[in-house]
């Protein structure tokens, strides 16, 4: 079974333009979850996915340069640009990982990847109850049943920009697998996720909790990040 990491990402947006080439110290957003999941999966492919507007020649400029996989499709049909994506590259699996999702917990992703591909999941997703704080939502989805619900079930534009919507909208919880965090307990339902400029300033508020080295970032830094906070 093949699975590949979408890394889902526009340059326009309406909150905060331009963010997934926003920097923290010297790397752009893309830089920094890009570089974190090739250094923790060298046998999975990783690929941006993003769209074929003009808007977006800048982000793919940017993949030409420092040498990052790319793959074009609709602007707001999210669903169908992975879709075709996954499709492109053979995948049997795609993992669903949004461009403002600055700190990537590898540990929980590697287990979730297990998880998908040992018991031949559907769906496994960590989203919701969250119990892991927005900006950290990884969703592993079977390419085939995806692409099964997209011809046959989805029909709103809302549900082909949000791509898993109709999921949770519609499926029950014996029909997919929760990912869920029963060890941070400060984490559960915070926002750290990149889309506004005052989430600019919480980011590098943990980077620099983290004496500036974004890499190093786990969960339990950003665990105690929340914990410090609630207890001053």
């Amino acid at each position: 079974m093949s699975i590949g990491i979408a890394v889902v990402c526009r340059y326009n947006s309406s909150r905060l333009n331009g963010k997934i080439l926003q920097k923290f110290g010297n790397q752009t957003v893309l830089e920094i979850i890009h570089n974190r999941l090739r250094k923790n999966f060298l046998n999975i492919p990783i690929v941006i996915a993003t769209s074929s507007e003009k808007s977006d020649d800048i982000i793919c400029d940017f993949c030409h340069k420092n040498d990052f996989d790319f793959f074009r499709g609709s602007l707001n049909d999210v669903a169908k640009r992975l879709i075709d994506c996954s499709n492109h590259f053979n995948w049997d699996y795609f993992v669903r990982i949004n461009g403002d999702n600055v700190f990537v917990d590898v540990e929980s992703l590697k287990e979730m990847i297990q998880i998908s591909l040992d018991q031949s999941k559907n769906f496994v997703t960590n989203v919701p109850s969250r119990t892991f704080p927005y900006g950290m939502s990884v969703e592993i989805l079977k390419t085939k049943f995806y692409e099964d619900i997209y011809y046959n079930k989805i029909s709103s534009d809302e549900h082909k920009e949000h791509v898993t919507k109709w999921l949770y909208d519609n499926l029950n919880e014996e029909q997919y697998h929760e990912y869920k965090n029963y060890k941070y307990s400060f984490i559960k339902g915070k926002k750290i996720a990149l889309d506004t400029h005052e989430d600019s300033l919480l980011i590098q508020r943990i980077i620099n909790f983290s004496d500036g080295s974004i890499n190093s970032i786990s969960l339990d830094t950003i665990n105690t990040f929340f914990r410090d906070i609630r207890n001053k």
